[in-house]
């Protein structure tokens, strides 16, 4: 009995000894093989760690790198578009400056060609005065006294007029004038066709002045004395006679469309066969005259003080009689085979007033 319990306990010995045996080595065995496969795996792991890091930092590296390159190519975009702005600039401003240096070299050359210019026309100008001075001394103060001398200085007089400016041709005409070769009835020098446009003539008096014939359209005598002045045929379109002694001048067959003669004093002038288109004769002194065969359509009378005026066979179509006033109580206003129509006579003061054969149609007279 107690041998088959010790044999029993020898058993569980042995087998307890095996078992703690075999944990032991498969301890051993497992601890063996565990660690390598936990260092396998951890280095695994490490590996993939590493490889994850090392295509993060790449990804970071390149994004860094593109960054740098699109802020360098910005940066050399910006730097080019600087580059041509201030060479655009530079440019602009050479071209600017050279065109400035062309207007002054140009302004430099005009003003140089008008000075050589103007001193070409005084030269002009002397030698014209110095030839009809001679002219003078030589024909004794008279240059129509000589057929010969009155068309040499006709001649020079028509050749140089037109070429000179007005102002060179205002002198000229005081010149002629003070000598005495534009005196009405003295045998005045022929200036017929001779080109005085634009002149201002308003400076000093013209009485008994002829200028018959000439062209001076647009001239001035302004507030000048011409009384017993002679424009026969003469151009005087635009003209200005405001304010002028027109007392016995002689406008006969002058062209004087759109010619200004208000506020002028007209005694006894000469207006027959006349074109005074829309010319006007505002707050004019009108004494004794007479319009005759005159074309005169839209000429302004308004504001005018008439005393014993005729129309005779003028066409006073839509011209303006308004607020015109008789001056004297013995005085009166003809019309004698006159077109009138659409004429205003509206407000004007015009008692015994005749009208014989005269077309009145549209005329206003209302007061």
């Amino acid at each position: 009995m107690e041998r088959d319990t010790m044999t029993v306990l020898n058993q569980h010995t042995c087998c307890r000894k095996y078992c703690v045996f075999v944990c032991k080595k498969g301890v051993k065995v497992t601890s063996a093989l565990l660690i390598p496969l936990l260092l396998a795996i951890f280095t695994v792991v490490i590996t993939f760690e590493q490889k994850a890091d090392a295509d993060k930092q790449r990804f970071e590296d390149r994004e860094l790198a593109q960054k740098q390159r699109q802020q360098d190519l910005n940066q050399s975009i910006l730097s080019r578009e600087n580059d041509r702005t201030i060479a655009d600039a530079k440019r602009l401003a050479d071209d600017l400056n050279a065109e400035k240096q062309r207007n002054m070299s140009r302004a430099l050359e005009e003003s140089r060609y008008k000075q050589e210019r103007q001193r070409y026309f005084d030269e002009l100008l002397i030698s014209y005065l110095n030839d009809i001075g001679q002219l003078l001394k030589e024909n004794n103060g008279s240059l129509t006294s000589n057929p010969a001398s009155a068309a040499l200085a006709r001649a020079k007089t028509l050749q140089i007029a037109p070429h000179i400016g007005p102002v060179r041709v205002a002198q000229l005409i005081h010149f002629l004038y003070d000598a005495g070769q534009l005196t009405r009835g003295k045998n005045p020098l022929d200036v017929s066709g001779t080109y005085f446009h634009g002149v201002d003539l308003s400076t000093s008096s013209l009485r008994h002045i002829s200028l018959v014939g000439a062209y001076m359209n647009n001239s001035s005598f302004t507030g000048q004395d011409v009384s017993e002045g002679d424009f026969h045929n003469t151009h005087l379109n635009g003209a200005d006679f405001s304010k002028a002694n027109c007392t016995n001048t002689s406008f006969s067959e002058a062209t004087m469309i759109d010619a200004n003669f208000s506020q002028a004093i007209l005694h006894l002038a000469t207006f027959s066969h006349v074109q005074l288109i829309r010319a006007n004769f505002s707050q004019a002194n009108f004494t004794n005259i007479m319009f005759e065969s005159a074309n005169m359509m839209e000429t302004d009378f308004s504001h005018t003080s008439l005393f014993s005026i005729k129309f005779s066979k003028v066409d006073l179509t839509k011209a303006k009689f308004n607020a015109a006033t008789i001056s004297s109580y013995y005085s009166h206003v003809s019309f004698f085979q006159s077109n009138m129509q659409h004429t205003n006579f509206s407000k004007s003061y015009i008692p015994r007033s005749r009208f014989v054969e005269c077309s009145l149609i549209g005329a206003d007279f209302r007061e």
